[in-house]
């Protein structure tokens, strides 16, 4: 069973998703929730990116898996969540779930590490 990668970069807790996550469904989701949620509770400093290169699709389980898992860094006022190497179809998913202006979106992972090192 394939799971999550979970990095430290630039002091920031990078969650990324191997190529077998192209399309994350509900099922894919109910898989990788519990790593997801325990990377989020464990980041120290507080500051997660989520790199989305790879998926190309996912749907409104994995959003709710998102919001859960931001709930858990904006407890801290230092917190920071970003996601970056979004797809433009997520792009799309984002937008029209207006939960593209609720986090910062970059379009590489080393323009995110960039901008939230500071």
């Amino acid at each position: 069973m394939a799971d999550i990668r979970v990095t430290h970069e630039a002091q920031v807790t990078v969650i990324s998703f191997p190529a077998v996550f192209q399309r994350l469904r509900e099922t894919e989701v109910e898989q990788i929730a519990s790593t997801f949620l325990a990377a989020m509770q464990g980041a120290q400093p507080r500051k997660v990116l989520i790199d989305l290169e790879g998926v190309e699709f996912f749907g409104s389980s994995f959003i709710e898996l998102l919001v859960r898992g931001w709930k858990r860094i904006k407890e801290d006022q230092q917190g920071v969540f970003a996601l970056c190497s979004v797809s433009p179809y997520c792009v799309e998913v984002l937008q029209v779930t207006h939960i593209d202006e609720v986090w910062p979106r970059y379009n590489t992972k080393q323009e995110a590490l960039l901008a939230m090192a500071s």
